[in-house]
């Protein structure tokens, strides 16, 4: 009778083992309260203790051996989710910055066509005085040996007419019922006079240009973006795989890969701040 509930008592906790309800705490308890009786029932409790104790240790190194990498991993996952957030930020701000630059190039042309057309509109109509002072003296050639005063007359309004619209006779090729104007030379003149006041001539073509760098960063930072996802997607199947094996590897081939993020990023982000 003492035998029989001896094997009982020792039955159980294996039963409960086997069966994956007991935690290690109890089986362990179990295992150390378990006396042994007399026969050959006591080589078979020993060997089932021992095999218990050896699983158990086994248990304890393997979780000894996975912290490490748990926490390795975890802080490289958090790193590199800190970095793609940085760049999407910078990416956002230069995609900002290249629209604003795209409205500016806009705006910089209109004001750059507007002053052309200014300047050949106030061209051309110091041009139709040049004609009427040309008209004038042509007059007072015609009259001129009939009744000079007349003549004079006509001379001395031809020249109050130029003086009185302001014409600048630089551009004035000749004198007389012969005189020309020059219409491209004038038209520079505005416009050189005007773009210290308004936008350089080369101005709306530099701004597109800018425009145009920003937009190729913008779409260079978003690969990189997309890089740091998947050097994340790499962490997490790092973490996924057996340890003994595969484990190492992918996380080094996530590694590098994040440090070839960090050689192309970090020149563009610090280049576009």
């Amino acid at each position: 009778m003492h035998g029989a509930s001896s094997n009982e008592s020792v039955a159980e906790p294996f039963e409960e083992e086997r069966a994956g309800e007991t935690p290690a705490g109890e089986d362990l308890d179990a295992a150390s309260h378990i006396t042994e009786p007399s026969g050959g029932n006591g080589d078979v409790r020993r060997s089932r203790i021992s095999r218990i104790l050896a699983r158990y240790r086994a248990k304890g190194k393997e979780t000894s051996t996975r912290a490490p990498w748990e926490l390795w991993i975890a802080v490289a996952i958090g790193v590199a989710t800190i970095t793609g957030a940085a760049l999407t930020y910078v990416s956002i701000r230069v995609d900002s910055a290249a629209v604003d630059a795209d409205r500016q190039a806009v705006v910089e042309t209109v004001q750059v066509q507007s002053s052309r057309v200014v300047a050949i509109a106030r061209s051309r109509s110091e041009g139709s005085q040049i004609a009427q002072y040309r008209v004038l003296n042509a007059q007072a050639d015609a009259v001129e040996s009939t009744d000079p005063a007349q003549a004079r007359l006509l001379r001395r309004q031809a020249d109050g007419l130029l003086a009185a619209e302001w014409i600048d006779i630089r551009y004035r090729t000749g004198i007389g019922a012969t005189a020309t104007w020059n219409h491209e030379l004038r038209q520079d003149a505005i416009i050189r006079v005007n773009e210290y006041m308004s936008v350089p001539q080369g101005q709306p073509e530099l701004t597109v240009r800018k425009a145009d760098d920003l937009h190729d960063r913008s779409g260079e930072l978003a690969l990189c973006v997309v890089a740091s996802i998947l050097v994340i997607v790499g962490l997490t199947v790092a973490r996924l795989v057996p340890p003994e094996r595969w484990r190492p590897a992918v996380f080094a081939a996530a590694l590098v890969g994040y440090l070839a993020l960090l050689v192309v990023a970090v020149p563009l982000a610090l280049t576009s701040v």
